[in-house]
């Protein structure tokens, strides 16, 4: 089997390597064992990396933007004036590293979207509400044979899940919870 996760559980697993304990804790944990022990292979596009390079990116130029007696709302605005370090910017490509190389996880290296990718992407953002990455998220995950998305993102969920009810167009996909993916694989 073959899942995709979304970019929110690569961040939580992020943070956690780099407040420097190196592992996961909490439902990531058990998300891990879950893929782990079952040898579930976990599906990551460039869509995905670079949605986590940002974030990544954004709280480190958050800190320094927030350290200089920025509020968190003048960020959007002030971000532009503020650049990653040297080191900040090796730091991200070590944590990225460490979160892609493993034995479970596979590169999909998608190289072109088709007519039918284009249907999907337009249907889901305009119709059902889907953010632009959320939708290239669920493209990746259907040219790659995933049977879930799983995500802890309440829209992703619910309109991904929606949709596909209203129009499956990728009716294999289903958009799970965390704990609710490790439940369904519990059972037997």
């Amino acid at each position: 089997m073959r899942v995709y996760f979304d970019s929110c559980i690569w961040i939580d697993y992020a943070i956690g390597l780099a407040n420097g304990n190196g592992k996961a804790k909490g439902y990531i944990s058990e998300l891990f064992e879950t893929i782990r022990s079952n040898k579930i292979d976990v599906v990551f596009s460039a869509f995905v990396t670079a949605e986590i390079f940002n974030h990544l990116k954004d709280w480190y130029l958050m800190k320094k933007v927030m350290e200089d007696g920025f509020s968190y709302r003048e960020f959007s605005r002030k971000r532009k004036e503020y650049h990653l370090e040297e080191k900040e910017d090796a730091e991200i490509g070590k944590l990225l590293k460490q979160i892609f190389e493993n034995e479970w996880t596979i590169n999909a290296e998608i190289t072109a979207l088709d007519e039918q990718d284009f249907s999907f992407f337009e249907k889901y953002t305009l119709q059902f509400g889907l953010d632009t990455i959320d939708t290239l998220h669920a493209v990746a995950a259907a040219k790659t044979n995933c049977r879930y998305i799983i995500t802890k993102d309440s829209d992703l969920l619910k309109g991904l899940n929606e949709g596909l009810k209203k129009d499956a167009i990728i009716s294999e996909i289903e958009a799970v919870h965390p704990e609710k993916f490790c439940d369904i694989i519990k059972k037997p």
